[in-house]
């Protein structure tokens, strides 16, 4: 048995031999310089891992904030009562006394010149509902706005001067050589005792 391999007491000093500590020096020499950093202090790769992160943090930042918080008018609710639009011009496009032909193409303008002006809102940014979609809240109304531009390109149709229906009866009556004058006659008298004239 060597000194190495012999049993050792507590607080007995070890002797370990010469040629063993020459020997086992380098290896430790060179296990404690890699464990010990070269220099003490912050490097540039730190330096610039932590600029990244602070600028990968920002870039985050100002996405979420964009995404989040639309531009001034984007995303905007406005709300359009387009029921009552066409209504009020087919009404005036009924009343206009134009023929079927006329009335049709007027009508096929209004409703091209009625999907620009929707699509010239919806260009802006902002997003329209119909009035009948909107339950409650405060949103702004446009309606008077997309009138003015439809309008300002095809013309609310004006109403005929109305005729009354009674000088319409007579002049069909006269166009047919007045053999329904006694039917005519007879319908003015049930039209005054209240309609139960026999």
């Amino acid at each position: 048995m060597t000194d190495l391999d012999a049993p050792r007491t507590a607080g007995e000093p070890t002797a370990e031999p010469a040629a063993a500590t020459a020997t086992a020096s380098p290896k430790r020499a060179t296990v404690t310089a890699a464990r010990k950093p070269s220099r003490r202090g912050i490097d540039a790769r730190q330096v610039f891992m932590v600029g990244a992160l602070i600028g990968v943090a920002c870039w985050g930042a100002w996405v979420t904030k964009s995404l989040i918080t639309p531009a001034h008018g984007e995303g905007q609710l406005v709300k359009l009562q387009l029921q009552g639009v066409m209504t009020e011009y087919l009404q005036a496009q009924a009343r206009s006394g134009s023929d079927d032909q006329a009335a049709a193409a007027a009508t096929t303008r209004f409703m091209a010149e009625l999907d620009k002006a929707v699509a010239e809102v919806s260009k802006s940014g902002r997003v329209v509902l119909v009035n009948e979609a909107v339950i409650g809240g405060d949103i702004p109304d446009i309606t008077a706005q997309v009138k003015q531009a439809v309008y300002a390109k095809v013309p609310m149709p004006k109403v005929a001067a109305a005729t009354p229906v009674v000088q319409d009866m007579q002049a069909y009556l006269a166009a047919n050589g007045g053999q329904n004058a006694a039917a005519g006659s007879s319908l003015d008298a049930m039209g005054a005792a209240g309609g139960n004239a026999q």
